[in-house]
């Protein structure tokens, strides 16, 4: 198991985070104007890469962002969690 003081902490993470993300994809203005949204995503993304039992790469993640946040921007789907139907 790495060790945990070989890894960033929240700051720091969130720069490097940034740092491999597309500004083509999300850019500065769309993390100030859903801060909250922003501030708790990457915390918990965060939260995953410091204490998961699995090593997980920033750059993987970022990675990830980017394909969610593009499909999200493209084909815009619902923000509203219907309920579950067996039969699906």
């Amino acid at each position: 198991m790495e060790d945990q003081t070989d890894k960033l902490g929240q700051i720091e993470y969130e720069e490097v985070l940034i740092d491999n993300i597309s500004k083509l994809i999300v850019n500065r203005n769309y993390m100030h104007q859903n801060i909250e949204f922003w501030d708790n995503l990457v915390f918990k993304m965060w939260e995953e890469y410091y204490y998961g039992l699995e090593h997980v790469s920033i750059k993987k993640q970022a990675q990830f962002l980017e394909i969610f946040f593009y499909n999200t921007f493209t084909y815009k789907p619902s923000n509203t969690l219907p309920k579950d139907v067996l039969g699906y």
